[in-house]
This record gives C-alpha cells, structure tokens and sequence, in this order.
C-alpha cells in the first residue's frame, strides 16, 4: 500500500486511530451507567430472592407481604430497566457514529482510487491489493485501540465486581387448604402429634401430646435440635402433619384458612428476616395493613429502644444500598421484635428464639414487657434459656422430639429433673433481675 500510493496509508492510520478513539469517549458514561446498573440489579436481585427463597416462605406467608415485596421488586426492576435502556442508547449513538464514519473514509477511498486511475492508469488489481491492505491496517490498528478501551473499563470494575452466592435450605409446605375462619376461643389441643422431614427417618416430633388454653404463656425449652422449632410450624400450620394431631378448639387445624390464621398471629422466628431496604420496611411488615400508621411505628420504635438515626423511617439498614446503615445482631433482632409490636389485636403471639443474640439479661428484660403486653394473647416462648420461664403458667422440657416434662416452675424444681438442671446451671445469670425486680417491689411498698 506504500509503495503503491503514501495517502491510502495515511488514510487508514488516521482514520482507524480516530475510530477508535470514540470508544474511549463515552467510557465515564458507561463506567457510571455500569455501577448503577449494578446497585440496581443487587437492589431488585435482593428483592426477588427474597421473595422466592425458601427459608423466607414461612415469615412472608404469616405476614401477608409477598404482594407488598412484589411492588417493590417491580418498581426496582422498572429502574433497573431504564439504566439498561439508557446503556443501550449510548452504545448504538457511538455504534452509528463509527458506522457513518466508516462510509464516509470508504467512499474517500474510492474517489482517491478514481483519480488515481484516471491519472496513473491504475488497474483492478491494484483496487483489490489497495482495498484489503486499507481494511487490514484499519482493523488491525482500531482493535488495538478498542481492546485499549475495554482494559481500561474493565480495570475500573475489577475490584468491585464479586461472585454471589446463594444459599437455600429444604422447606416443606402445607399443601392443604382449610376454609374455615380461624379463632382461638378455647384452647389448642395436641395429641400424639408425629412428624419426619423428608429423607430423615428420625422423627422430628415423637408422640408430642399438649394442651394449650387460651390466654396461656407457655414456655418450650430445649436444646438445639430438640424438635421446638418443627413444634412451632407445626402449629403455624406450615407443615403437613395428620388432621387430628392439632386441634384449635376441636377443629383440625388443616380445615383453616391460612391467611385467616396469620392474621390472629404475629411470630417472630429464630432465623428471622433482616430486610435490607428501610427501618419502616422492617417494622411495617409485621402488619401490612396498617404499613402507613407511622405513629405507631415511631412508638413501637421507642418501645423496643433503638436508636437509628433519630428513628427516620426512611433511614436504610442493611448492606445492599451505599447509604445504608448497617446494624449489629441485637439491632436486628430488636427490628425483628418491633414487628410484634407493630402487629394489631393478635390472638396468638409466638417467639421462636427471638432473643438469642441479646445476653440473659437483656432478654428477660424484654420477655418481660412481652408478657405485659401479652397478658390476654396466647403466648408461646421457644428458648433454650430458662429466665422467662418462671412467669410461664406452663413450662415444656423438649429433648429429642420428645417431651420430657411439663409443669409450672414450681412443679419442676420439685421433682428436679432435667428442668431443675438447667434452672441451677443458668440461675446465676438472673441473679441480678431478681435483684431489681425486689428492690422495685420494696420501693412501691415503702
């Protein structure tokens, strides 16, 4: 191509250079459009596993809140879509541009080669060895440049882009559905209750036999594995068990509504949700409906005593957003908590480890208001701590799916069996609430 004319060289050096100096143009852009891309699709990807994840079905069941989830996965993804769209748009802008630059140095081409020929009498040939040796230069110099581009983009990304991982864990599904209105106007009857998930043979529940009154505070202990959890769902109506193993004032419990059930309960479970989006989502969702009341969930905030940014509703906790706040396990599960506050008029208040990242005293403290809010609701404390249990009108011992005792807290340091161990294994720990709770009685007297 020199040898045959020194223009088509400089031709195709200046214009490949220039080609490829548009794709480093609009990279700011894209490196911006690209991190916002990315904080959206975590925001609107955080949304929708949360509402397909598994281990969440049991908590966004009971609360009613896929619907609500939804509206704001959707609201996400509308934003999400737009930034794509806007990416879109910037990449076919420069895309025409190189394009119509590329018929434009073509076109020159053919009219220098047409002068040339008309001059020096070039021949086909040469228009052939010409064209591909412009196209080859051209190519070869404007990848170089673009490959540029990208490395310096993809630098820019490098330590920011992450692997994820997700996790799920097996949750079966009550598959049948009641149709009677749920009301707890008796009691709750147990008998023989069994249960096995499925690829165990172990029974989780072994012949669970209880009965439950209304307005009773019953206190489940046990360690780790014991079967109080599987108890729990059971109850909630969460797993398939045999229709008249749990009986709600002598109706199965499978022959009623699950919505209607959830919205006499409010629960607040061990492996509890941390929702990564605002304080008034995480207490809200405790009850849907009345997600707008704010001065109750200013009150309700007050009441389990966090304090997160002078409690503006609209602060953002969790991880997900750049400005959010992120809390330690005790805030967490001081949200958790807040979301049976922020529950209206339930008949059934169920506490499934709820307190286990805050220390012995701490918990009893809050167990205590709990009960004082809770004196006409049914109330079910799972725990593997025994400070609460004094104020049970009924204590369960639990071991191995099995029930091994059951009684008040009297009853059970009588007979000092395996309730009786653990009362003088943890006591020490209350020692101190005990202490204030008889200095408080002693200044009312005086």
């Amino acid at each position: 191509m020199f040898n045959v004319d020194i223009i088509f060289c400089i031709f195709a050096i200046v214009f490949a250079i220039f080609k490829g100096l548009i794709d480093f143009k609009p990279i700011k852009e894209k490196i911006r459009l690209t991190k916002e891309q990315q904080r959206k699709s975590i925001k609107h990807g955080y949304l929708y596993e949360l509402m397909i994840g598994i281990k969440n079905q049991k908590e966004l069941m009971i609360y009613r809140a896929f619907d609500f989830l939804k509206q704001k996965w959707k609201l996400e993804k509308v934003e999400y879509d737009k930034t794509e769209i806007h990416m879109q748009k910037i990449n076919s802008k420069f895309n025409r541009v190189q394009e119509s630059m590329s018929i434009v140095f073509n076109a020159l081409i053919i009219i220098i080669f047409a002068n040339l020929v008309k001059e020096n009498n070039f021949t086909i040939g040469n228009y052939v060895l010409i064209t591909m040796a412009v196209n080859v230069t051209t190519s070869n110099i404007y990848h170089l440049i673009n490959q540029l581009a990208q490395m310096l983009e993809n630098y820019t990304h490098y330590e920011t882009v992450h692997g994820t991982a997700y996790y799920s864990e097996k949750y079966i599904e009550t598959k049948v559905e009641g149709t009677e209105k749920f009301k707890l106007q008796n009691q709750i009857k147990i008998s023989n209750l069994r249960f096995t998930y499925p690829n165990s043979k172990t029974e989780a529940l072994d012949g669970i036999d209880l009965l439950i009154n209304k307005g009773d505070t019953v206190v489940i202990l046990g360690e780790n594995g014991s079967g109080k959890s599987t108890l729990i769902k059971v109850l909630l109506g969460l797993y398939q068990v045999r229709s008249d193993s749990v009986l709600i004032d002598g109706i199965p419990i499978n022959q009623f509504n699950k919505n209607s059930i959830y919205k006499k309960v409010s629960v607040v479970f061990q492996d509890y949700i941390q929702y990564h989006t605002t304080i008034k989502d995480n207490v809200g969702i405790g009850d849907i409906e009345n997600y707008k009341d704010s001065n109750h969930m200013y009150k309700v905030l007050r009441h389990v005593d966090i304090k997160l940014n002078n409690n503006n509703l609209e602060t953002k906790v969790g991880y997900i957003d750049e400005e959010s706040i992120n809390l330690s396990g005790g805030q967490w599960q001081r949200l958790a908590l807040s979301r049976f506050y922020f529950k209206k008029n339930p008949e059934i208040a169920i506490f499934d480890e709820a307190t286990a990242a805050l220390d012995p005293m701490t918990e009893v403290r809050h167990f205590n208001d709990i009960l004082t809010q809770c004196e006409d609701i049914t109330t079910i404390i799972v725990s593997h701590r025994v400070g609460i249990a004094k104020r049970a009108d009924k204590i369960v011992v639990m071991e191995n799916g099995r029930i091994l005792e059951q009684g008040t807290h009297t009853e059970l340091i009588e007979i000092k069996g395996t309730y009786y161990n653990m009362w003088m294994t943890q006591k020490e720990w209350y020692q101190e609430e005990d202490k204030v709770t008889a200095d408080v009685k002693q200044s009312v007297l005086n």
